[in-house]
This record gives C-alpha cells, structure tokens and sequence, in this order.
C-alpha cells in the first residue's frame, strides 16, 4: 500500500450568505461593499470590487453583488470569486430590500472571536485535547476545563490556574 500525503482540506471556499435567525441563505439579496465604517450603501462609499478569474486576472464589476438562490455570490448567473485591494464594510440586503447584516470593517471581524465573547455571557470551557499540555488548556480556561481526552496525572504534577475557580470535567479515565 502505498503512503498518501493528505494535506487540502476539503471545505467549500465560497462563503454562504445565510440570514443570521434562521441560517437560510439570503436568495436573490445584495451585497455592497464601502470604505470602512460608512455606509456602502450610498455610492460615494462604495469601492472597486473584483471578479478573480481561475488564472489570477481581475475585472472589476458594478455593485450591488447579487446573491443566488443558493445564499452565493454570482455575476451573470455564474458562481464568482469576489475581491477588493482593502479592507472595506459589508452590508448584506436581502431580496425584499432588508439589511440582513452589517460589518463595519471586515478586516476586524472575527466569527471566531465573537463565539467566544457570546460563550463567556454563559459558560466558558475549554477541552484538553485543543491544547498540547494541561497548562495550556487551565491558562486558557475561563469557568471549566473538559478533560475529553484519556490524560494521566501525574504524582508531583503541578498546574497552576492563576488564582481561577474552575469546574474541571472529566470524560474518561484520567488517574493512572
């Protein structure tokens, strides 16, 4: 059998411009896009946007972007890969003219971030097997530490938790 190098991520690199309550895609809305922090919807703040082309050539188009029934981005009915040269706000509209979304400066939005900001609101765990040692994983802890992996204490060992409370979960067998 021969050794296979698996290393390209399967993934779908066309975003889907879902509505943020219901997650179904936003058919038939727009997208216009402006200089950071202004409205990109008035013209005067709107700024050059491009097709990428497959050999890396750009052509710039008119705006607003138009959303498929499938929640993507298409230019005369075809799939497209939009770009800009910087950083810029979105406003997503959907077909009945309704802003779906706002983001005032893409380049400072951060899905990931703004999960772990609304987690906080609740309950903040982190699981062991995010990190490569516990002291990682009790640093970055903020209520609870999910021990999801079969990790051995040891005698002697030490962690410090910086002064936190936490509430540490234990998944599996971890005393060896």
């Amino acid at each position: 059998m021969t050794d296979i190098t698996a290393n390209v991520v399967v993934s779908n690199p066309r975003p889907i411009f879902t509505e943020s309550r219901s997650f179904k895609a936003v058919a038939n809305g727009k997208i216009y896009i402006g200089q950071i922090d202004t409205d990109p919807v008035n013209p005067a703040n709107q700024i050059p946007v491009y097709i990428e082309n497959e050999d890396g050539s750009h052509v710039q188009i008119a705006q607003p972007l138009i959303i498929n029934a499938a929640g993507k981005i298409v230019y005369n009915g075809q799939l497209v890969k939009i770009v800009t040269v910087q950083g810029h706000s979105m406003a997503i509209y959907d077909s009945y003219g309704s802003q779906v979304d706002y983001i005032a400066n893409v380049l400072k939005y951060d899905p990931d971030q703004y999960s772990i900001e609304a987690d906080k609101k609740f309950k903040y765990s982190v699981k062991l097997s995010d990190y490569l040692t516990l002291q990682d994983a009790a640093s970055a802890a903020v209520d609870g530490l999910l021990i999801d992996v079969d990790y051995h204490f040891y005698s002697g060992e030490t962690v410090d938790f910086g002064g936190k409370a936490l509430t540490i979960d234990c998944k599996a067998k971890f005393i060896g």
